[in-house]
Order: C-alpha cells, then sequence, then structure tokens
C-alpha cells in the first residue's frame, strides 16, 4: 500500500490483490465500487491467484460513477474537467485509465456479472460494457432487486458460480 491519505480505487485494487494472494482467496466479490475494484485488481494483478470474479452492480468506469455523483451534486462541467484535470498529478492515473474499456482485456479470471435493469444508482448499461471487455464473464441481468441485488435469486447465482458442484 502507498499509506496514501486519500482512498482510492487503484489502492482498493491494490489491497484486494494483496489479501487474495495472502489468504490464497481464489474467489473474490465486490457490489457497486467495490466490484469495479475487483475488477480492476483481478486485471492488474494476474499473480493474485484470483481465479474467479464476482461483480455486483458494478460502474464500468470511475469516470461514470464520478459523473453521476457530480450531477446529483450540481457540479459545474468547468469543476468536472478540472476534478479529472487532477488525476495524474494524485494518483499517477488519467481518469480514463480507470474504465473496463482500457484494462477488461487484461482480466483472465472467470466472471460472473450481475446487475439489475431497474438500478437507478449505477444503470445496467456499466454490465453490458463490462461484459463486451470482459470475455470469460457470464452477464445476468434481473428484473428484481434494483442496485442492492439482495435476492434469493441473486445469492443463489453467486453461490452456483462459486460452487458449482
Amino acid at each position: 500500500m502507498t499509506g496514501s491519505e486519500y482512498f482510492n480505487v487503484s489502492e482498493y485494487a491494490e489491497a484486494i490483490a494483496a489479501a487474495a494472494k495472502e489468504y490464497a482467496c481464489a474467489t473474490i466479490i465486490g457490489h457497486s465500487i467495490g466490484g469495479f475494484a475487483c475488477l480492476y485488481a483481478a486485471a492488474l494483478y494476474p499473480d493474485a491467484g484470483i481465479k474467479k470474479v464476482v461483480s455486483l452492480a458494478a460502474p464500468s468506469s470511475l469516470k461514470l460513477i464520478m459523473q453521476k455523483y457530480f450531477s446529483i451534486i450540481s457540479l459545474s462541467g468547468y469543476m468536472q474537467r478540472k476534478t479529472f484535470e487532477l488525476f495524474p498529478a494524485m494518483y499517477g492515473l488519467h481518469i480514463d485509465d480507470l474504465s473496463v474499456e482500457n484494462f477488461g482485456q487484461k482480466i483472465t479470471a472467470r466472471g460472473l456479472v450481475i446487475h439489475d435493469q431497474h438500478d437507478t444508482i449505477n444503470g445496467p448499461e456499466s454490465a453490458y460494457t463490462i461484459k463486451e471487455n470482459w470475455t470469460q464473464a457470464e452477464l445476468i441481468i434481473t428484473d428484481y432487486s434494483d442496485h442492492s441485488l439482495q435476492h434469493d435469486g441473486v445469492f443463489e447465482r453467486v453461490n452456483k458460480f462459486i460452487n458449482p458442484d
């Protein structure tokens, strides 16, 4: 870990990969931004031993989720651009580097992507983008659980993916 005073996806992914490697976790599961961090960890740390990833209601890019947040708080376009311009200096990455379109092809782990079509926090378009860029993933779009994905049908699908026998 870098010891940064800021929480960010890059460090979150690094921590996930380190924990997976340390504790021999072949399967990782994440929801929302945690699901995105799991995807990033699987792409950037192939030596972490991650064999399966479950991504639940994850955004396909950090920029997308930040733009939605900026809309909620009515941040001007000028301030949005200035925020994104800070990324290279603060994190050593351009905001567009944190997009499944740019790193999804590097994920070798098998995957399960679950998203609900009624997700108003992070719409299902992200799930389709993730699937397009991650060939080893299965996509499931639900119609009964919104962003939380708290539903027996989701739990059963995740369990079946983790324990196929």
